[in-house]
């Protein structure tokens, strides 16, 4: 269903066995055998801690395993460097060393693979202070190992600074436990790469290898970057990296920077021991310790600006970083989904779908489909979306100039107001929710024809999940409960004509299914999300345990529901007292998001509809505009149908 637990966002998981998932369908891409291996030519880069050269640093070439998730033991980042740097190789590789002026290059020594995912990491050296500081760690992002096998076309400089190290610490996020353990499954799966490179590519919309400078835009323009806190968080690095390095007192730069950067986020987790590590650590743990952290920003004379505030009345919320996509027209956006190439789609109650294209940096493009537009749903060939307004399907593709439509009628004839869709995972049934009092769930073959509707346990369903056994659940607007049947419309053995309820919900709103089968619900009335067994016992009950209530993880008015790869839900809320927020809950009960939520950067000042995670661990939300977290949940395997072919194991649920 899922890919497989970020391994990195717990200590329970580093010494975890991940079983190898195959996708049906795609097809096997090994990026690192079978590929001819030409020597790199002139690439020429800077080190900087803040405005000061890092002289006699060690520079490595490194490059994403494709042997499977890493941990600290396993499955180390691919050495690119050869002998002929004259270096004498370490535990991580040959290297290149840093002139006086935090000068290097990379001339003949180096081979690189069509298709590898490469980043450049810098280690140790003297920022100026005539002493080396060996927790010195900055990085920056080459990308895709061109077909010449060498970068000298596209990336001719490099500028290499803490800003860089931070957009590149929370692109590489989903795939990475430390600054040398970066990497994805198997090469075989195609999914998964893609994933990966497009985590790679995500570093160019935060900032410029070339000037070592965040952005404020995204390349093409069309997002907003947070430019102020990725310097924020580069100035608390600078911190560290201009020192000498001392971690013998508690009260140093680097013993602070440490300690506040574990790999839980918690006294108990396991402390980094360079720069690179340590913003890894903020990223995956984005809510710790946000005051210890601003601490360490300088004042004036800070290297990077502008900054985000952070003195005590006015801290940040959480050190998320968000890209917002300005939508225009002025229509409410109602729903999302991504499909296997990290595609975004969008619809809209202005009649349109938006296409935002993983490879183009997420450009904008439109198809005009209808009146209302209400919910999406992406197969391998298709996608499907609900006409509220003209109660009808539409049936299109990103490339489509003409949908195809079919109308939504119940078996009576009388028309429906189709919302939530789902597939069924060999895509030959599609699930319509009629939302017309009390409605029910429509089972319509993929070339329009109706086969049945059932009511019964199903009450103004909103949305819909289909779980590995193929049945399918929905939660109830009407009356705050979930109802399930099976794929061809049965009735589930057990299952109440009114459907199973949640004692603290109200509003059914949406609903999705964890690695465990547990099904997710959320209530956007009652503010609660709770779980249901696969066998359809209530859980949650009232019991804390798996019940989680206004103010919890930040949620107020749960609408919208999305499990990660590590079978954490990722929540949108409704309303959120006028503050924009996602939530972030554990897979048993843990609040991982703060109070307050995880809140947008560049926030719109409207309420959060629908969310989904992508196969590069982003999460994407909508509110009056699209937002695209970076790096802040576990990859999944994507579009979700292609999920329900896919075997998988339960992994340990992050702290």
């Amino acid at each position: 269903m899922l890919l497989t637990s970020r391994v990195f966002r717990t200590a329970a998981l580093a010494g975890a066995a991940v079983a190898l998932l195959t996708f049906t369908g795609c097809s096997s891409l090994n990026m690192t055998t079978g590929s001819s291996l030409d020597k790199g030519v002139s690439l020429q880069g800077k080190l900087h801690g803040g405005s000061q050269p890092v002289s006699g640093a060690r520079v490595y070439l490194l490059a994403a395993n494709t042997a499977g998730y890493p941990t600290t033991s396993t499955n180390a980042s691919v050495s690119l460097l050869t002998s002929a740097t004259g270096s004498t190789a370490d535990s991580i590789g040959y290297y290149v060393t840093s002139d006086a002026s935090g000068s290097f290059s990379i001339t003949g020594d180096y081979s690189c693979s069509s298709g590898q995912q490469v980043y450049l990491l810098a280690l140790g050296g003297d920022p100026g202070l005539g002493t080396e500081n060996t927790h010195i760690g900055l990085a920056t992002v080459l990308g895709d190992c061109p077909s010449s096998g060498n970068f000298l076309a596209t990336i001719p400089s490099l500028y290499v600074d803490e800003v860089t190290t931070v957009a590149a610490a929370y692109a590489l996020s989903g795939f990475a436990v430390d600054a040398t353990h970066v990497g994805a499954p198997s090469a075989s799966h195609s999914i998964a790469l893609t994933g990966i490179r497009n985590a790679f590519a995500s570093f160019s919309l935060l900032a410029d290898n070339g000037t070592g400078q965040a952005k404020s835009t995204t390349g093409a323009g069309n997002g907003l970057v947070p430019q102020s806190e990725i310097n924020t968080l580069a100035n608390i690095l600078s911190s560290c990296v201009n020192s000498t390095g001392d971690t013998s007192t508690t009260d140093s730069n680097c013993s602070t920077l440490f300690t506040n950067t574990t790999s839980t986020g918690l006294s108990t987790g396991t402390q980094p021991t360079d720069t690179f590590t340590a913003a890894m650590n903020i990223a995956h743990n984005p809510a710790a310790n946000i005051d210890n952290l601003c601490n360490l920003q300088p004042g004036i004379g800070a290297p990077y600006a502008p900054v985000l505030s952070c003195s005590s009345s006015a801290l940040p919320n959480d050190f998320t970083v968000s890209i917002r996509y300005p939508e225009a027209g002025g229509s409410s956006l109602t729903d999302l989904a991504v499909d296997s190439t990290g595609d975004v789609f969008v619809t809209s109650s202005g009649g349109y779908l938006a296409h935002y294209a993983a490879g183009s940096g997420y450009t904008e493009t439109r198809q005009t489909l209808g009146g209302s537009l209400n919910s999406v749903a992406i197969g391998t060939n298709a996608i499907y979306v609900s006409d509220s307004s003209d109660n009808q399907i539409y049936v299109t593709s990103s490339s489509a100039s003409t949908p195809t439509v079919f109308s939504t009628k119940n078996p009576s004839a009388t028309a429906t107001t189709p919302a939530g869709l789902s597939l069924s995972a060999d895509q030959t049934k599609l699930y319509v929710c009629d939302t017309s009092s009390p409605g029910g769930v429509q089972l319509y073959g993929t070339d329009g024809t109706l086969t049945s509707e059932s009511t019964g346990y199903f009450n103004q369903p909103m949305k819909t999940a289909v779980d590995t056994s193929g049945n399918v659940w929905a939660a109830n607007y009407n009356n705050g409960t979930v109802g399930e049947m099976t794929s061809t419309g049965g009735t589930v053995s057990g299952e109440p004509s009114s459907g199973r309820s949640f004692p603290y919900s109200n509003g059914g709103s949406g609903v999705a299914i964890d690695q465990a089968g547990l099904v997710w619900m959320t209530g956007s009335v009652g503010g609660a999300a709770g779980q249901i067994s696969p066998t359809g016992s209530d859980i949650s009950g009232t019991s804390s345990t798996y019940r989680y209530t206004s103010g919890d993880s930040g949620q107020y008015y749960p609408y919208g529901v999305s499990i990660d790869g590590a079978s954490h839900a990722w929540i949108a809320n409704e309303l959120h007292s006028s503050v924009q927020a996602i939530s972030e809950t554990g897979a048993t009960a843990a609040a991982i998001s703060p109070k307050g939520g995880f809140q947008p950067s560049n926030p719109d000042a409207s309420t959060i509809a629908a969310i989904a995670v992508d196969n590069s661990g982003n999460v994407w939300a909508i509110g009056k505009h699209l937002f695209e977290f970076v790096g802040a949940a576990t990859p999944v395997v994507t579009p979700v149908v292609a999920s329900l072919n896919s075997p998988y194991t339960t992994a340990a649920a992050k702290p």
